[in-house]
């Protein structure tokens, strides 16, 4: 273990799903003050796929910004005409959330997809099921009028700060007024993992941003949760995707408390 990331404890294995595919979707973790950004926002357009995690044994609610979820399809889902499902859809039709329950855990296929469709999209949802707490899944439509400016307006000044860091980096752009440190020095990380940090953005008077790149070594795709990067120190974590075919390599940022 290099001292450089001075807490991110190595894992020697991971035991994760078998085959999935890929979808590209940002995922940010908040760990400010000991709390959290709760929901998962997913940027869609009609008929576009993106990745997320639900929960193996608690309800995951899944809306849709400014419309209501009319329809949900899959050949995973339990109905009256599919009694084998082993995913209970509910929806409600007050709010138009869904709710998604696993029935039997170990019954879940490591990876599955369905349809959710309002009134003028359907989106296609890759899950992965994961021993996590429950969650909401926001999906915002990329063609309506919010926008991730006007939200983030809503959000804490930290976790606006936090959010607009990650932006920068995951634009290959040094945020303002830190200015970046190349570093290229490999991480110990797990053995089915190699991680370098490439390089370190230093100035802020609060935080250090820390850009890696993660490459899945092992010959089985692998499924990341933002949390395993949730250590001492850390205040964010930004993902471009959270899934790995073998041999892909995606980019990680971290936020830091800086040294003081």
């Amino acid at each position: 273990m290099l001292t450089s990331t001075n807490c991110l404890t190595p894992m020697p294995h991971r035991n994760r799903p078998g085959r999935v595919l890929a979808a590209s979707v940002l995922l940010v973790a908040i760990a400010c003050s000991g709390g959290s950004l709760a929901a998962v926002t997913l940027d869609m357009r009609d008929s576009d796929s993106a990745s997320a995690k639900i929960s193996l044994k608690d309800p995951t609610r899944v809306r849709v910004n400014g419309a209501r979820i009319t329809d949900v399809r899959g050949s995973v889902i339990r109905t009256k005409d599919n009694p084998g499902g082993v995913l209970v859809a509910s929806l409600d039709e007050d709010k138009g959330d869904l709710y998604l329950q696993p029935v039997h855990p170990r019954g879940v296929p490591p990876a599955t997809s369905i349809f959710v469709s309002t009134e003028r999209a359907t989106y296609t949802l890759l899950l992965v099921p994961m021993d996590i707490p429950a969650d909401t899944i926001v999906i915002r439509d990329r063609g309506s009028a919010t926008s991730l400016s006007s939200t983030s307006k809503r959000l804490p000044n930290h976790e606006r700060e936090l959010i607009a860091l990650l932006k920068s980096v995951a634009d290959q752009r040094a945020p303002t007024s830190m200015v970046a440190n190349d570093v290229n020095q490999p991480v110990a990380l797990w053995r089915e993992a190699h991680f370098v940090l490439l390089r370190r953005y230093e100035g802020h008077p609060r935080w250090t941003v820390e850009a890696f790149a993660l490459t899945n070594v092992s010959g089985a795709p692998m499924v990341l949760d933002e949390r395993e990067f949730l250590t001492d120190g850390v205040a964010a974590v930004g993902l471009e995707q959270i899934i790995l075919a073998p041999g892909e390599t995606i980019p990680v940022s971290i936020v830091r408390e800086a040294a003081r």
